[in-house]
């Protein structure tokens, strides 16, 4: 059975935070995994902070995505 997340329609990017919610649950998983702060990851999702290359690279090795995948579906 496949389960269905609630997709924040404030995120800037919409398939980062799937990926999240599918794999980690929350915000401040992910970030512990990352080794951030929940509010960095929660920025960075809804475009009130750019991420570091350093942190993209991480979330594309982690996640599998391509940059287009991870950070091209910008939701205005």
């Amino acid at each position: 059975m496949k389960v269905k997340y609630d997709i924040d329609k404030s995120a800037v990017f919409p398939n980062l935070e799937r990926y999240i919610k599918e794999h980690y649950g929350n915000y401040s998983a992910y970030a512990r995994h990352l080794g951030l702060h929940r509010t960095t990851v929660y920025d960075m999702i809804h475009g009130k902070t750019a991420p570091k290359w350093d942190t993209i690279l991480t979330i594309l090795d982690e996640t599998g995505m391509t940059f287009e995948e991870a950070f091209g579906g910008v939701r205005n």
